[in-house]
């Protein structure tokens, strides 16, 4: 991976590196059926969590892409280091893995119907590459300044930076959740393909 010059953006970039090998490790293994079980209709499989994750976030490329795009490179130039607002710094903490509120998904953010386990895992891989991809195109933009509405809460606006780091810990909140499905009584053990 080439290095980036916003050492924070770099970071980010290698969580998403960390991810997708995440994904490869814990969960390539499994079997379709293994991938689509749930315990009970109100919660979510392996492949759910994962797809949560994509749907989220391609809900927001719209916003980062158009924000990009209307960006004059170099009229946005780093002039300081990212450091999200208030607002943002609760947004990011409560999408931390084991936050003990729980909020109701939107609908256009929940888990499609498609049982294609192995095919979301793949997507998941093309996903995280598409986001490492936007996150570079920012790389010496000041990220504190360009500025999107929240996908959630249209009155909210978030700069760049924020935006990616809410991404990022929200994906790491659902992998830690689709790392616990294994763990649950009644998964279905057997064949590993």
């Amino acid at each position: 991976m080439a290095e980036l010059k916003n050492a924070y953006l770099h970071n980010l970039s290698h969580q998403l590196e960390n991810h997708s090998e995440e994904v490869r490790r814990l969960f390539s293994m499994f079997t379709p059926t293994q991938l689509n079980w749930k315990p009970e209709e109100s919660t979510w499989s392996i492949a759910q969590c994962i797809d949560h994750i994509i749907i989220s976030d391609q809900q927001y490329f719209k916003n980062i892409k158009k924000a990009i795009d209307q960006t004059i490179t170099g009229a946005f130039t780093e002039k300081k280091p990212y450091h999200p607002g208030f607002i943002a710094r609760f947004f990011i903490y409560a999408q931390r893995p084991g936050f003990l509120l729980k909020f109701k998904t939107p609908l256009a953010f929940r888990p499609s119907a498609r049982t294609e386990g192995k095919k979301i895992l793949e997507d998941f891989i093309l996903h995280e590459q598409e986001l490492s991809v936007l996150i570079k195109k920012c790389d010496g933009w000041d990220i504190n300044t360009i500025k999107l509405y929240s996908q959630v809460h249209s009155h909210v606006k978030f700069s760049l930076g924020e935006c990616f780091s809410i991404l990022v810990t929200h994906q790491e909140r659902h992998l830690h959740q689709a790392s616990k499905v294994p763990q649950l009584p009644g998964f279905p053990r057997g064949n590993l393909a």
